[in-house]
């Protein structure tokens, strides 16, 4: 018998928190103690976290017009559906496909984060940045469900049409609602938002503002403890 897999990338980057109800801030978001280009960083004692930070100086490793992945996955000229690479006992299924399982030309995927229904372990959803097309670097936020253990997946459009979003970071509570940790930009502002699901990525909930930056994760405490339930992110504060 075959298990069902997404073959998966992830790369953390993680800031200093400073945690105030169950949600982490970065002690530095407010840009006060940056270092114009070209300092040495300097070590200092934050008051509000009570231990020694870094300040680096301020660069935005996100941009929006970053340049587009110079890869996609390998079709036919028609979008026909892939093969299903097989590694041992496990099968890897392609995820950001059309209504009807077939790849989408031209298109290209990355940064995939993927999250299981601890209640229901069929139940799963990933999430990754979605480029329309790979001649434009214009990103949004791509996502797909499967309820059937990772046999089969639906993509049915990206969260948000139409805004820029990148960095995304999926988790699920212990009641199985599901969370797409989300970056997105205004202006100059670099800022996370939370969309919520409660039937296992089929929809979701507008956009709420989480704070945050670049390079953002996050996680959920699924202990049973004191803090069951709360939500914890980290983002690098010289990068937002």
């Amino acid at each position: 018998m075959f298990r069902h897999s997404a073959v998966l990338g992830l790369t953390v980057s993680l800031g200093t928190l400073a945690v105030t109800s169950g949600l982490a801030i970065s002690p530095d978001e407010s840009g006060s103690s940056a270092k114009a280009a070209g300092d040495s960083p300097s070590q200092e004692q934050d008051g509000r976290v009570g231990i020694g930070t870094f300040n680096w100086p301020r660069t935005h490793l996100e941009s929006p017009d970053e340049p587009s992945p110079l890869f996609h996955p390998a079709s036919d000229a028609s979008g026909g559906p892939l093969g299903s690479p097989v590694f041992g006992q496990y099968v890897s299924v392609q995820v950001n496909t059309d209504g009807a399982g077939a790849n989408i030309p031209g298109d290209a995927a990355n940064e995939p984060s993927l999250t299981i229904d601890p209640t229901d372990p069929n139940r799963m959803v990933i999430g990754w940045r979605q480029f329309d097309t790979i001649t434009n670097s214009f990103r949004q936020a791509g996502m797909a469900y499967s309820h059937d253990g990772g046999a089969t997946w639906t993509f049915p459009g990206v969260l948000d049409p139409g805004v820029f979003r990148s960095d995304p970071v999926l988790g699920v509570d212990s009641q199985g609602t599901f969370y797409y940790y989300s970056l997105t930009v205004d202006g100059n502002l670099f800022f996370c938002d939370l969309f919520k699901s409660f039937d296992g990525g089929v929809s979701w909930t507008l956009p709420t503002f989480a704070l945050g930056g670049d390079k953002a994760w996050m996680a959920i405490d699924r202990t049973g403890g004191i803090g069951e339930g709360h939500f914890y992110a980290a983002w690098s504060s010289n990068a937002s």
